[in-house]
């Protein structure tokens, strides 16, 4: 199923990227529209949350079993292809409401006002969006309008640092642990007796890898969690 997919949706996906400069910002959107459509038999055939769908046609998720990668159609356009499509009962409705639509960015930032349940435009302050997304004004001043709207009525600022704070006692576990090690690689050479003693110590060396590999993960999509017990024998860092 999965193949099917990527076989389908491909050349459209190559024609949207090679001509995503010259095509129409109405264009584009109704690119993604077709591609939606392609995409909803296959959802409700394979019982699947959409996310997870998309997961398995980009392939090289986190943690999978199989993360080898599928294609190069990633998750984030399937999902907005998936949304643009659920927006308009007809394909034709988006040349009619955004024929003068100069920036596709503009479009994309205002559609939680245009499928979100919770922030949808409907009446006059849909007629105005519109009114605002076809205008003569500047693409960067329709991006400004739209993002104070964004503001005034979902309230949230996307901001990628709003929820760094969280991880503050992980970034420390890290950063204790990355010294620890640090400090041992500078003190001692690899002939020092502790690596020696290590060296002859199998389940600590399946775990410094299995560590390793996990480590990595974090850093780059693709790579696989690998189960591991801790030994007794490690400190308290190293258990952390």
């Amino acid at each position: 199923m999965v193949s099917e997919i990527i076989i389908k949706v491909t050349p459209l996906y190559n024609h949207y990227r090679k001509n995503k400069k010259t095509l129409k910002a109405y264009e584009s959107i109704g690119l993604m529209w077709d591609i939606g459509e392609i995409l909803i038999p296959y959802i409700k055939k394979s019982k699947l949350s959409p996310h997870n769908l998309w997961r398995k046609i980009y392939g090289r998720s986190e943690g999978s079993v199989d993360n080898t990668k599928k294609s190069y159609i990633t998750r984030e356009f399937l999902g907005r292809c998936y949304r643009i499509y659920n927006m308009f009962e007809d394909k034709n409705e988006i040349s009619k409401d955004f024929k003068r639509l100069k920036s596709f960015t503009s479009f994309r930032e205002a559609m939680p006002f245009f499928d979100n349940p919770k922030y949808i435009f409907k009446g006059d302050d849909r007629k105005k969006l519109l009114s605002l997304l076809n205008s003569d004004l500047s693409s960067t001043k329709i991006l400004n309008t739209i993002r104070k709207l964004q503001k005034k009525r979902i309230g949230v600022k996307n901001d990628r640092k709003q929820r760094l704070n969280d991880y503050d006692h992980y970034k420390k576990i890290y950063v204790d642990f990355y010294n620890s090690i640090y400090t041992k690689i500078q003190e001692h050479s690899i002939s020092h007796p502790l690596w020696k003693e290590i060296a002859q110590k199998e389940e600590e060396i399946e775990f410094y890898l299995a560590l390793s590999k996990n480590l990595s993960a974090f850093c780059q999509d693709g790579l696989k969690y690998t189960d591991f017990d801790i030994p007794e024998s490690c400190n308290e860092t190293e258990k952390s």
